[in-house]
Formats: C-alpha cells, structure tokens, sequence
C-alpha cells in the first residue's frame, strides 16, 4: 500500500481533506472519524504508523505515545508560559511545519527500501560486539537509492534535535533558548555562538548537537548516528564495490585529497540506515505530541 501512503500524505499536505478522506478510507483502521484537526491527525499517524510498524520496535513507541504528552503535561504546569511563547515560535517561522511535512516524506520512501532493509532486521538479536561483517550480496538494490536516503534521515533528524534541544531547555530551566551553562564556553573561555539560542542552534552540524543536549530526558541511540559516514557521504567522498559491496568513504576535510578512508559493508550501512530510521519516527511522536499540544491545548491551527 505504498501509493495509498503517499496519497494520504500528500492529500495531507494539500490540506485536501476531503481527497484525504477518501485515501483513508482504502487503508486498514486509517479511516476519519471527523474533519476536526485532531481527527486528521490521528488517521495520519495510524496510516505511517502501521506501514513503518515492521521496522520498528513496538514496545518502543507504545512508552513514547504514552512518555510524550506526559512530558507536555509537566512543561505546562510548570513554565506554562514559556512553553507557549516556543510553541508559538515554531509555529510562526514555519520550523514545525516544515519539519513535520520532511518526516512524513521518509515513509513511502522507507517501505520502497523494504526488500533490501529486511537482513538488517536480524541484527536486533545479535549483540553489537558480535556484529560481523558480511562481505557481499545481502541485496541487489542500488547503493545510490539507499544512500539518498540514509542522507534524508540525517537531515531530518538533525533538524528534529532542535525541537529535541528546545523542549531538553525548557524542562531543565524553563526556558527553550537557554543552554547548560558550561556547554556556552568553549576550551577558550569564549562563549559559544551557537549556543545563543535555539535559532542559533539549529544551524549546527549533526554530531555536535547531540553533545550540546545535556542529560537530555529522551536517550538517543547512538549506534544509530554516524557523523563520519554522513559527512563522507554526503559530500560525495565515497566509492562504492559493487562486487564485494564495500563502501569506503572519506570524513575528514582535505583539500582535494582523499587520503584518510574508512570502510563499510552495504550490510552495515542498511543496518545504520534501519536504527537511524527508528530515531526519526520516535521523535516523530515529539513532533505528533507537539501537534496535540497545540490543537488539544491551546486551542490553535496548526
């Protein structure tokens, strides 16, 4: 039900909700119960939900439906405010929009990656100093498909930790632009620019802001997050062996060299590609509690 997906998500998109309607009603226990904003929503999520649920780990998402709203529920007790004046924010400059649009993009594209993502699966039960390298033909897919796409999950992910950052400031000190104080400093005494503000913020790369979340309340699994492998392949620094599947790409800043390369197997990358997946839908329930916030709460269009 690939097309159907796509077609529920772009009718979304549109806001064509009486086209969405419709393509729910072709999708199992996807089916809209009204036009309010809430309802829309929740046939949305049942739709991704249930194409992704083989990819990911149920018990999973069944604690972070529940741990999400809970989260809202605190914030709004205690800096009520505060909360509102960021939800506000992200609302205005489009940030939440824009990022929600991104995710659900991810979601036909994964199902189209099913065949080959599905050897990954059994590396849930292997324990990770016991990964072996498979040297070749766990698939026929082409590199550049799941490249393209491993890329995407890294730039939405990258952009869902700014909301992540936010929410993190916001519940250690009640304010969505103020960092741990001692993360503002660098090695220098200097302050960091970046840290400024959530604005700010969002501009960093990947791999630093996760250091910059302190003791952040949602764990981020950090098997799934490769900054070398995104870096090299997203500047287009890598080769590709068909014949034995190896990647080797090249992370680090050289000029116009390459000369510092590190490898691995398309079986790796797909079983990267599969953790990093789970991380962007998890904070897609960030996004989706966010959502309900809004309507639900403050009584607001979103």
């Amino acid at each position: 039900m690939q097309r159907e997906l796509e077609r529920v998500i772009t009718q979304y998109k549109k806001g064509d909700i009486n086209n969405f309607e419709k393509v729910c009603e072709q999708m199992p226990m996807a089916n809209l119960k009204s036009h309010r904003k809430e309802d829309v929503l929740a046939s949305l999520y049942i739709a991704t939900s249930l194409m992704s649920s083989p990819f990911t780990i149920h018990e999973q998402n069944k604690e972070l439906v529940k741990g999400f709203p809970l989260l809202y529920q605190c914030l709004h007790n205690k800096h009520k405010d505060n909360v509102i004046s960021f939800v506000d924010e992200i609302i205005n400059n489009q940030f939440l929009k824009n990022l929600h649009f991104d995710c659900l993009g991810l979601y036909p594209r994964l199902v189209e990656l099913d065949l080959p993502l599905r050897p990954a699966f059994f590396y849930d039960y292997i324990e990770v100093d016991k990964y072996r390298p498979v040297p070749a033909r766990v698939s026929t897919a082409y590199f550049d498909t799941c490249n393209n796409y491993y890329k995407d999950l890294a730039e939405v992910f990258a952009r869902q930790l700014t909301l992540l950052a936010g929410l993190n400031n916001l519940l250690k000190r009640g304010d969505h632009n103020e960092f741990e104080a001692t993360l503002k400093v660098n090695k220098r005494g200097e302050s960091r620019k970046e840290l400024l503000s959530l604005d700010n913020f969002a501009d960093v790369d990947l791999g630093q802001k996760i250091q910059y979340i302190d003791d952040c309340f949602y764990t981020i699994n950090m098997q799934a997050i490769d900054s070398r492998l995104r870096n090299g392949i997203a500047h287009y620094k890598y080769e590709y062996k068909e014949s034995t599947q190896v990647i080797t790409y090249y992370p680090a800043k050289e000029g116009m060299e390459r000369i510092k390369s590190e490898q691995i197997t398309f079986m790796e990358f797909l079983r990267k590609t599969l953790l990093l997946f789970r991380e962007v839908h998890s904070l897609n329930h960030l996004i989706k509690a966010t959502l309900y916030y809004t309507v639900l709460i403050l009584n607001k269009d979103v």
